[in-house]
């Protein structure tokens, strides 16, 4: 009983709020819209009296929006203004803590790889390629996470705007109304329909808030999907120096010591190419490098493509739209994936911009930029067979037009690349060389086609259907019965043929006929007086034809 009281209390309330909102809707309407303009709304055409009903909508709710501010009613309606800047003050602290953290974890992972990688530390290759799949998974993550952020930023931002053109309205409209008995249509509709559709753009932020945050959530649960191997005991070493390496203020990052290190790799190649050699290997040196001409290994094609367009470095001074320059690969440095086995580093916009085929390039290190433009088409198709190596990088580094039937769930079914078509390792789409795989078709299609599906005992006449339809019911009630006899048996039906007699016709040389006489007879007599003096009697005439 209490609790079908409570039901019957809250659907009486229920009821009630809705009759009050009912009364309010009309009262707001009646003032805006009389029943005597109904006529003349009629007469309008559709178009204009769609626009009129949504203007008159949105003055309506301005009017009970002005009255919920004032306390007089619109107890039913939503306030997205202070919703949506809950919403915002809640999301965007929470995804900039997010960011940050992960964005200092990018750091340690990276500090512990190079650090590892110029002998700062005595770990083992194997650790080290794991951190290098752990930081293309950290990296992921916070590229989405730096995207989220940047949405819920704008969306922030635009909430405040709203939210104080919402508030200036109100005002303005506070201070028309107040202590005035009336007021003008022209002046104060306008004010309605601007605070109706404030409310509703601030809706549509709120909207937008939430599925940002419903996404946040659901890329929280991506967010440590394995164990880190960076704090185990074989990277615990690593990762505490790495660490107090990037605390300390005075002490050489191994980041800023890769740069020697390059410089020293770049050299050592140098001095190589160029040391002169003796006896049977100097031979062999200068019989390699002929064939390597020979074969346009070192030819400015092959260094610069078909079109022998050199690179060209940007900086902040002559560039004008420096900020605005669209960065290929993310923004990593090409040269430091390609030489460090796949390790991801963000370049230094700083130090300058390469651009090459209208494309801007981005390095970690004066080193890496002087490599690359020396030799920049071998840089994009090592990150090209780098990319089939490691399928994880495609997506991160936004190169997908270079692996158009490349998707992720397949990639990770078909395991490290470098198997044959349909092999292990197979990308679907993608060439022996991460190329876009390519094969010739053709079809070839007849002008006239014949039709060989012809039916011959189609019939489109109903009696000869219904004709059929009967005789096959008859067939049904018939049944086939045969016997045999002695005489029968064993004996066989023998037919004959015979030609028979021909038909002769004979013609003479004459032909002879005669004309008999025809003769007429006439009743003379039956025309005439009827006095009798006509005489009746047979005559007979005679003619010779």
């Amino acid at each position: 009983p209490a609790a079908a009281a409570a039901t019957r209390s809250g659907k009486t309330a229920a009821a009630a709020e809705l009759r009050q909102m009912e009364r309010e809707v009309a009262a707001a309407l009646e003032s805006v819209f009389p029943r005597i303009g109904l006529k003349s709304f009629l007469a309008l055409k559709v178009e204009d009296r769609k626009d009129q009903l949504d203007e008159l909508a949105s003055i309506v709710s301005g009017i009970r929006l002005f009255n919920r501010h004032m306390g007089k009613g619109g107890s039913d309606l939503s306030l997205f203004d202070e919703e949506a800047g809950r919403l915002a003050a809640d999301a965007l602290p929470m995804i900039e803590a997010e960011v940050e953290e992960f964005s200092d974890l990018c750091m340690l992972y990276q500090e512990s790889i190079v650090a590892a990688a110029i002998g700062r530390c005595d770990v083992d290759a194997e650790t080290v390629a794991r951190w290098k799949e752990e930081l293309a998974h950290r990296r992921q993550y916070l590229s989405f996470l730096q995207a989220l952020h940047e949405d819920v930023n704008v969306s922030s931002q635009k909430v405040d705007v709203l939210r104080d053109r919402y508030a200036a309205e109100l005002a303005n409209l506070d201070t028309m109304v107040s202590g005035r008995a009336s007021v003008p249509k022209e002046h104060v509709y306008p004010k309605f329909d601007a605070l109706a559709r404030l409310n509703k753009q601030l809706k549509g932020e709120h909207d937008v808030l939430q599925a940002r945050l419903a996404t946040f959530n659901v890329l929280s649960d991506s967010r440590d999907p394995f164990e880190s191997s960076l704090a185990e005991s074989g990277g615990g070493g690593a990762a505490a120096s790495a660490a107090a390496a990037l605390n300390a203020k005075d002490l050489v990052t191994a980041v800023d010591e890769e740069y020697e290190s390059a410089a020293a790799v770049v050299q050592l190649e140098q001095d190589t190419a160029a040391a002169p050699e003796e006896g049977e290997e100097a031979d062999a040196a200068l019989a390699a490098a002929a064939e390597a001409a020979a074969a346009g290994g070192d030819t400015p094609q092959d260094r610069f493509g078909a079109g022998g367009e050199r690179p060209e470095k940007l900086s902040l001074f002559s560039t004008p739209e420096f900020m605005q320059l669209p960065l290929e690969y993310q923004g990593f440095c090409v040269w430091t994936v390609v030489t460090r086995g796949g390790l991801l580093m963000p370049g230094k916009p700083e130090i300058g911009v390469v651009r090459w085929r209208n494309q801007y390039y981005v390095f970690a290190h004066e080193v890496a930029m002087t490599a690359f433009m020396d030799a920049p088409l071998r840089f994009i198709d090592s990150l090209r067979s780098i990319c089939v190596q490691k399928p994880e990088l495609i997506h991160l580094l936004r190169v997908q037009d270079q692996f158009p039937g490349a998707s992720i769930p397949q990639m990770l079914l078909g395991g490290p690349a470098g198997g044959g078509a349909g092999g292990a390792g197979h990308i679907p789409g993608v060439g022996p060389e991460g190329l876009p795989a390519v094969s010739n078709a053709g079809t070839q299609t007849p002008t006239h086609f014949q039709e060989r599906h012809v039916d011959p005992s189609y019939s489109w006449n109903e009696w000869e259907l219904r004709r059929r339809a009967l005789k096959v019911a008859n067939l049904r009630k018939c049944k086939t019965s045969s016997q045999q006899t002695e005489t029968s048996t064993f004996l066989r039906e023998n037919s004959s043929q015979v030609y028979l007699a021909r038909e002769n016709e004979t013609q003479t040389r004459r032909d002879a006929g005669t004309n008999p006489v025809r003769t007429v007879t006439y009743v003379q007599g039956l025309r005439g007086a009827n006095d009798g003096s006509v005489a009746k009697g047979i005559v007979k005439m005679s003619y010779e034809i």
